[in-house]
């Protein structure tokens, strides 16, 4: 029997070491950030230049060289130039996190990044209270609060709107709302919808409205009028429903799986020694290929109730950015996770992709 998502004996790919904190019950977004010690500031740096200095030492002894006077010998073929000590840079500063105890005592300083003079910083707090403001009182529940990236260099939250899709009977979609903003100048205040699917543990969202906010001078300001747009949310999640509907209905032959594949996953086109063009599968691509037709065929969960149609085809690829997909070598060093890839990152762009395969061939 299939588990109510309200029991929520499944776990979100945000809940995850190192992705989120999940935080159940009606808090405020403020509440939320404490609980989860993500209230800490951000401040502007100015940027100055600070050479490097490396002195003369005795291996043997562990004793600094002096000279005559007394004073350490500079090594200088190991040392920075000294007399380009503290030159301002006019154009751009730097972000770093501050951590403050319960009496306000700094007990941490981060480096976050290097941003323009102009950026404007928007403080965890003042970012996430657009979510009491623009969800209103019980239109949607916090359900996880983390940080991604060097030090925290993004913020997000999550909430849990309490209205499902129904693609196929029994098989629900929940809706949630996502919002993120960073510190290190990578990207805007956003807010987007997420649809998730219980049964295979996966996100199956459309492309579609996403509220930006860059931080200038007038972001505060555009925060408070965000509200506007994300109410116009309902609309987006009908249009999501319609287009789901429409790939449930679709059947997905095997013909037209194959096409798909090999548009998600392009052959290579190669000169012959004759100068016609010749196509290739690279292995990458055929991995894909065949990971995703195994999913398709019934290998990832939930595969049954979605059925050989396009809406099964498009759960597969879901399943494969979610579960399956190989990590990149970058996404390993920096500890990027799978969610984060399958939402900002190139997971995301392919699954975007089968989704405006589907429905428009």
């Amino acid at each position: 029997m299939q588990s109510s998502p309200a029991t929520k004996q499944h776990t979100y790919p945000w809940e995850k070491e190192g992705v989120g904190v999940p935080v159940v019950g009606a808090l405020t977004t403020s509440q939320a950030l404490r609980i989860t010690n993500n209230h800490w500031e951000v401040c502007k740096v100015t940027q100055m230049t600070a050479p490097k200095v490396v002195y003369i030492k005795d291996e043997a002894t562990d004793e600094f060289a002096l000279d005559a006077e007394g004073n350490k010998i500079k090594n200088e073929a190991l040392s920075d130039n000294t007399d380009l000590f503290g030159i301002t840079n006019p154009n751009q500063v730097m972000t770093v996190r501050v951590d403050r105890d319960r009496d306000g005592v700094i007990t941490n300083r981060s480096y976050l990044g290097t941003v323009g003079i102009d950026y404007k910083v928007v403080q965890n707090e003042e970012f996430a209270t657009f979510f009491d403001e623009a969800l209103g009182r019980g239109a949607a529940c916090i359900t996880a609060v983390g940080n991604l990236g060097r030090f925290g260099a993004r913020i997000f939250l999550i909430a849990k709107t309490p209205d499902m899709l129904e693609v196929i009977p029994g098989d629900p979609i929940e809706r949630h709302i996502l919002l993120t903003t960073t510190h290190d100048g990578s990207g805007n205040i956003e807010a987007r919808f997420l649809t998730y699917r219980p049964e295979s543990n996966s996100m199956v969202h459309a492309p579609g409205e996403v509220v930006k906010i860059r931080h200038t001078k007038n972001a505060k300001i555009h925060l408070k009028t965000a509200h506007q747009v994300l109410a116009k949310n309902e609309q987006f999640w009908e249009r999501a429903k319609r287009a789901y509907a429409y790939m449930a209905k679709r059947d997905a032959n095997e013909n037209r799986v194959r096409e798909f594949l090999e548009a998600m996953f392009p052959d290579i086109v190669e000169k012959d020694e004759e100068g016609n063009d010749v196509k290739r599968t690279s292995k990458q691509a055929q991995k894909a290929r065949d990971e995703i037709q195994e999913l398709f065929a019934g290998g990832a969960p939930g595969a049954g109730l979605a059925g050989k149609t396009d809406w099964g085809l498009y759960n597969s690829v879901a399943y494969f950015v979610d579960h399956e997909r190989n990590q990149g070598t970058k996404q390993r060093e920096w500890k990027i996770s799978r969610w984060e890839t399958s939402v900002f990152g190139p997971g995301g762009s392919l699954r975007d992709r089968a989704y405006s395969w589907l429905t428009s061939h």
